[in-house]
């Protein structure tokens, strides 16, 4: 039943009860006040909403039924839309009378009647359970956010259009840029045209083959240095299953990148320490077949015999390999190996080293052992 307040009213008994069965058709809860801020018509909805009858309400303002708190925040904005004659939309807490507390959102205009006397008409829509919702997505996604972070490798996602829509703290870092601050750029905004197209190519693949690209090897060219990368490109789908941009995953691998360049430097030092080796057995075998057979040919009286050609030319490449192994034993202290591995290598070049000094003295030996034999014969 309608309650007025006091009379004369801008509206009869018929005309309140009029307006009463009109805005309880609406399903929000609607108030009316007037200038003193008292409620003066009120749809069932909002005496739900309330928790309290609508007789107990009509004539009573805010801070008879609210915290002090609450009830300032509704009478400050009542009273600046009643002063301005404005519409007034905000977002508030409202406690009902089983003293649950709702997030509401009241929009709030000023009515002026015939007889110049103002009314405060406002309408509530209560979105607790979309607050709710809106609070456990922004949860979530502080919650992946801290799990992006804490991965070492750049992670971003980016739109059809060359965007970035979100990175990691990894990629900000290199990028040195903030995450905000990265938002919207392009790779055209970040590195030089050839650069930035090359890796705008490997997105365009991505997205028209609908397939992810891995392993993509390349460098990355910035300010102040430039690394090796790895990058795995995904194309990233919408509900629907249409593509609507790329996920990368990138990682730095220069590290690794200068550890492989090493060591094949290592393996080229061994090889050709390996073919000085084996080609020097291979001459003295030649040799040794030679005089075994008598097919060596005697020098001119002013050259030097054969014998001593061949020593200097072995005494040459003693000295070749000793000084390459000496060279690498010192070069391996800056290669990035483990303790196990520098003994391995040492080990191995100092075998090397003691092959060669017994390949010295063998052929010593032989030369000696040739020009006894050549003495006794001319004797």
């Amino acid at each position: 039943m309608l309650t007025p307040i006091s009379k004369p009213s801008d509206f009869s008994i018929k005309d309140e009860q009029v307006l009463l069965d009109i805005i309880n058709k609406v399903s929000d809860p609607i108030f009316v006040k007037d200038r003193k801020h008292r409620w003066i018509l009120l749809n069932d909805a909002y005496c739900l909403f309330m928790g309290y009858p609508r007789q107990k309400l009509i004539g009573k303002t805010d801070y008879d039924f609210f915290s002090d708190k609450e009830a300032k925040v509704f009478w400050s904005k009542d009273e600046m839309v009643f002063k301005n004659g404005k519409e007034n939309i905000n977002e508030e807490l409202f406690t009902d009378a089983r003293g649950v507390t709702h997030n509401i959102i009241t929009k709030k205009n000023v009515f002026k009647s015939g007889n110049k006397n103002f009314y405060l008409v406002g309408i509530i829509s209560d979105i607790t359970e979309r607050k709710k919702i809106e609070d456990a997505l922004h949860r979530q996604q502080q919650e992946i956010e801290v799990i992006l972070d804490s991965v070492p490798a750049w992670i971003f996602y980016k739109d059809i259009n060359n965007r970035f829509i979100r990175v990691n703290r990894a990629f900000s870092d290199v990028m040195g840029m903030s995450k905000k601050q990265l938002q919207g750029k392009s790779m055209f905004d970040l590195f030089s045209k050839d650069q930035a197209q090359a890796y705008w190519d490997d997105d365009k693949e991505v997205i028209r083959m609908g397939k992810a690209k891995r392993n993509i090897i390349e460098t990355l060219v910035l300010p102040n240095k430039t690394l090796w990368v790895q990058t795995d490109k995904i194309p990233y789908r919408d509900a629907a299953g249409d593509i609507v941009g790329v996920i990368g995953f990138t990682l730095d691998i220069t590290k690794r990148r200068l550890a492989e360049n090493s060591l094949k430097e290592k393996m080229r030092d061994l090889e050709r320490l390996n073919e000085l080796m084996v080609g020097r057995e291979l001459r003295i075998i030649k040799l040794k077949e030679q005089l075994r057979k008598g097919s060596v040919e005697q020098p001119a009286a002013t050259e030097k015999s054969w014998s001593q050609k061949f020593q200097e030319a072995v005494e040459l490449e003693d000295d070749l390999v000793q000084s390459l192994t000496t060279d690498y034993l010192a070069k391996i202290s800056s290669y990035d190996l483990s303790a196990v591995e520098v003994r391995k290598i040492k080990k191995l070049l100092e075998q090397l080293l003691e092959e060669s000094r017994e390949h010295e003295k063998k052929f010593k030996e032989l030369i000696k052992y040739e020009n006894k034999k050549k003495q006794s014969r001319a004797s």
